[in-house]
């Protein structure tokens, strides 16, 4: 049996999807792409359509700064929740991975 759970933005509005930042800079193209199992085996998650960025994430991406953006969403992370899970820095690197192999170039 397959589940389908949408996840929108907060009911305060959209936020950056790199750091959770509640200001949106920008909406980035993306094909739409499917997350495997991030760190729930047997659950595939979807990314569909364009990605929100902040204006310090979204200046990250385009100069291509990947370490910087890893770090930002990451220390981020840890602000809000007060704690790293074990492999979130892995497994935030590879969605950032497949974010880059699948957005839309601008011409």
């Amino acid at each position: 049996m397959k589940i389908k759970l949408k996840i929108v933005p907060p009911p305060s509005g959209p936020i950056c999807d790199f750091c959770s930042e509640e200001e949106v800079y920008s909406s980035l193209p993306c094909t739409d792409f499917t997350i495997p199992e991030m760190g729930l085996p047997g659950w595939n998650h979807e990314s569909l359509g364009h990605w929100a960025a902040c204006k310090e994430c979204d200046r990250l991406i385009r100069e291509e700064k990947w370490e910087e953006l890893l770090e930002r969403s990451i220390t981020k992370y840890k602000e809000k929740y007060g704690f790293l899970p074990p492999g979130l820095k892995k497994s935030v690197r590879g969605l950032h991975r497949l974010f880059r192999e699948h957005r839309k170039r601008e011409a």
